[in-house]
């Protein structure tokens, strides 16, 4: 019974079809607050993401790993975009991540990492923060009971996200940003692994810059001057 299980199981989650690395489609465009370029995809397995007013959600359906009876696989993929915030603000922060499920039959696991890079372009000053996972990774079903050997049955399944926040110092209008994501999966004997991204984001923060000190100390004193001229000028009969 078991084995008819795990062969379902493959037949099933079957590995994605090979992937080549490719720019966006489009690579480049505009939203309110900053104008993008260069977006690529380095394995093409988070895909070409839709673009929103913060930012870009992807839907990274080649992000699958499955093993089964003693193996191991493993998927990784890189995305990366280039941002110019608009001529009035920059960047203040940056998340990205990814998040899907998993589903293990027997004794095997699951495992997610990945890691957000922002690169500031006009210093080359590079900040990075590795993705956290809930739950913990890796996920592993431990040893399956006597009834469980019977039946065959999932072992353990659910849902995992992950998310990665770089908190950026003040003034950083051009950057490069870069998602990485590894999932991979072990079936221990008798055993099958699956785990699958069906979602991801880079999301952005911008402020306005604000006017110099000077600015705005001249600001009342202009608005002075311009009432003043307003009272004295003469009136019209």
């Amino acid at each position: 019974m078991k084995r008819i299980v795990l062969l379902a199981f493959v037949a099933v989650t079957a590995a994605a079809s090979s992937a080549f690395a490719g720019p966006w489609s489009p690579a480049a465009g505009s939203q309110p607050t900053f104008d993008y370029s260069g977006g690529s995809d380095l394995n093409n397995y988070f895909g070409t993401p839709l673009t929103f007013t913060n930012g870009f959600n992807f839907v990274p359906a080649g992000m699958t790993a499955s093993a089964v009876n003693d193996s191991s696989a493993s998927v990784a993929d890189t995305t990366s975009v280039i941002m110019t915030a608009a001529p009035n603000r920059y960047f203040s922060w940056i998340s990205a991540g990814f998040m899907g499920d998993y589903s293990i039959l027997g004794n095997g696991s699951v495992n997610g990492i990945g890691e957000v890079r922002v690169r500031n372009l006009d210093t080359m000053q590079v900040l990075t923060q590795t993705l956290t996972f809930t739950p913990d990774m890796p996920v592993g079903s431990g040893f399956m009971d006597e009834s469980e050997e019977e039946e065959g049955f999932a072992s353990a399944s659910g849902l995992f996200q992950s998310n990665g926040v770089i908190v950026l110092p003040f003034g950083w209008r051009n950057v490069q940003v870069e998602l990485d994501g590894l999932v991979s999966a072990y079936g221990g004997l008798q055993s099958a692994s699956l785990i699958q991204g069906k979602s991801g984001h880079i999301n952005v923060g911008t402020e306005v810059i604000p006017l110099p000190p000077a600015v705005l100390a001249a600001i009342p004193v202009i608005a002075l001057a311009g009432w003043a001229r307003k009272r004295m000028s003469p009136r019209r009969a």
